[in-house]
């Protein structure tokens, strides 16, 4: 499919779930400000992606900017809950209401939607420390075993399963000795709010800095509120 006949023309998730990762990576999603979620009559644009200049302000495309347009999603996210909606359901192929079912949950809490019905709970903090010494800290606060370290060209990740709840933490390794985001996530059949809330305590009080739940963007590693695209809860730093 040739991307260049749909860039800044109203396109519907049908249309937008064809488009290849090459074709998206480069791109971001804008609606109108009205859109909360995504069904099969919601109207979305490809646009360039929104920039941050030196004062840390958006600079909106031209065509965002002059329709009113808000940033919607990044468009290697989209691909990666287009891909991870296909790759969940194999050898089924997912239906519309699929890829509504998982753009909804990602708007919503910033995870993919699992088909097996597992709940995904996120934080984020910023550290400088190495992923062993952050895993090392993690495990004293959390009582586990040492987590399982791993690498690949991008990111590294160390995870474990603690009882029956699986958790993973990831950083893309070429920040790791300057102070960058490190993403911590949970994973089980269902989280109580008390237990959710104790995560982030544990994690607050294992890394004595601000612990942020919610919506995440790499697009300013320097500024943590510019970071929350829907920020849900932040444990702050207490003496």
């Amino acid at each position: 499919m040739s991307l260049d006949k749909y860039l800044r023309t109203p396109i519907k998730l049908e249309q937008l779930i064809q488009f290849t990762q090459d074709e998206l990576y480069n791109y971001s999603l804008y609606a109108t400000s009205d859109v909360d979620c995504i069904d099969t009559n919601t109207v979305v644009y490809l646009d360039d992606t929104t920039e941050i200049d030196n004062d840390e302000n958006e600079i909106k495309p031209q065509f965002a900017k002059a329709t009113g347009l808000r940033h919607y999603f990044n468009g290697y996210i989209a691909y990666s809950i287009i891909w991870n909606t296909g790759h969940q359901l194999k050898p089924e192929i997912p239906s519309i209401d699929d890829y509504m079912k998982a753009f909804n949950h990602y708007i919503k809490n910033d995870c993919f939607f699992d088909f097996s019905g597992k709940q995904r709970i996120k934080y984020w903090f910023y550290s400088s420390e190495s992923i062993d010494k952050i895993s090392e800290k993690f495990s004293h606060a959390f009582q586990s075993e040492i987590l399982d370290i791993d690498y690949e060209n991008v990111y590294e990740w160390a995870q474990q399963t603690i009882g029956d709840i699986y958790v993973n933490i990831s950083r893309n390794h070429t920040d790791a000795r300057i102070r960058s985001p490190v993403l911590v996530y949970f994973e089980h059949c269902e989280f109580e709010n008390e237990l959710i809330k104790s995560f982030g305590i544990k994690l607050q009080r294992a890394f004595r800095t601000h612990i942020y739940r919610g919506r995440y963007t790499y697009q300013n590693r320097y500024n943590p509120q510019k970071n929350a695209l829907r920020l849900l809860q932040v444990f702050e730093v207490y003496n």
